[in-house]
């Protein structure tokens, strides 16, 4: 800061004639932008992508040349400003990507566990064979403690039923019967791998359970930040629960900011393209989604259109009459008549969350 400054000073250039602009900045260089912005420069932020399209060449990359091409995309004015770090629809991106990364991590742990339960007690993560839901607590607490077979069957059944009955399980006498008949039956692995296996699988249930664990507290987090924000209505629409509305105020922020509902869909990635050449005389072709698109936003709207089509209203068990929501209707009429039922239910959706927030 002292030494862009200096050089102002030095050249005689007042702050507000100064743009200081960046492509995507790293994660270290983002409060030094921000201390900039602070002192009174105008900050921006370009586009990698669109800035390359600027440059000189496209044969080879250097400094000047990613400059050039920074430097052209701020003339054309395809810049943003740089994005308060302190507010709340900062940290609900924040905060939503990072749930949705310790979400991705939890599938290959998944994985990794099944594996060696396949291993150590074949058919353990089978409810028709163990009669324990897969990844459930007591399956985990189960699959914590030194799990073996013969450890199983050397439990007594009282002391089963005992452990079980802290889940709050239907019918834990009979889950408990079923699970030592299941062990007794199953193949036991040889006793020389029973340990190895056995701490790989404590040590991945550990991991497991740290990952549950900070998806609990970003969530908590997203929480905490929705409900500051005029998406927490977005809650009352069925299938639209507090990660779906998060996402949808991460990524398109406060209304204030909000463009028509046409340039909302494009951003989206949910309206089609459409190219008119060759005159007034030829109509124009459909020539597909755009790729180029806010992607987490698309897969957002997609999902909560799907799961809103497939749900009933709440209201419906006190009164059977709304019962069917409105989107759920439109999703199955677009539906019967063969059309795009999650691309027209996710604009539906935009143009009610425009009358809702």
């Amino acid at each position: 800061c002292k030494r862009i400054s200096q050089a102002c000073s030095r050249n005689k250039i007042k702050k507000s004639h100064v743009i200081i602009a960046s492509e995507d900045a790293h994660s270290y260089a983002k409060h030094f932008l921000y201390s900039l912005k602070m002192a009174g420069y105008a900050v921006v932020e370009v586009n990698a992508a669109y800035a390359k399209t600027l440059r000189k060449g496209n044969m080879a990359s250097s400094d000047s040349i990613d400059l050039d091409g920074i430097a052209n995309a701020v003339l054309n004015r395809r810049a943003k400003d740089l994005e308060e770090m302190g507010e709340l629809y900062p940290g609900l991106k924040r905060s939503s990507r990072s749930y949705k990364n310790y979400k991705k991590d939890l599938s290959p742990m998944k994985n990794r566990i099944g594996k060696i339960i396949d291993e150590l007690s074949p058919g353990f993560l089978n409810k028709l064979k163990s009669g324990i839901e897969p990844f459930s607590r007591a399956s985990i607490y189960l699959m914590s403690n030194g799990f073996s077979l013969d450890k199983m069957r050397r439990m007594k059944p009282a002391t089963l039923v005992e452990k079980l009955r802290k889940f709050h399980l239907r019918d834990v006498v009979g889950v408990s019967a079923k699970l030592q008949a299941y062990s007794a039956a199953a193949i036991a692995p040889p006793k020389a791998i029973v340990s190895s296996l056995s701490m790989s699988l404590s040590i991945a249930i550990e991991l497991y359970k740290a990952l549950e664990q900070a998806c609990f507290a970003e969530k908590q987090l997203m929480v905490e930040l929705l409900v500051q924000t005029p998406y927490a209505v977005m809650l009352s629409i069925p299938g639209i629960g507090v990660v779906r509305s998060a996402v949808f105020a991460a990524e398109l922020k406060a209304p204030a900011t909000w463009h028509t509902l046409d340039q909302t869909c494009a951003y989206a990635g949910i309206a089609s393209r459409s190219l008119q050449t060759g005159g007034v005389a030829k109509p124009a072709e459909n020539i597909g989604l755009p790729k180029s698109c806010n992607h987490r936003l698309k897969d957002a709207i997609l999902q909560a259109a799907h799961h809103t089509g497939m749900q009933d209203h709440y209201a419906g068990r006190l009164d059977p009459k709304f019962k069917e929501h409105r989107l759920k209707r439109h999703y199955t009429q677009v539906t019967a008549r063969g059309g795009k039922s999650g691309l027209s239910t996710g604009r539906l959706i935009f143009r009610l969350m425009r009358g809702m927030v």
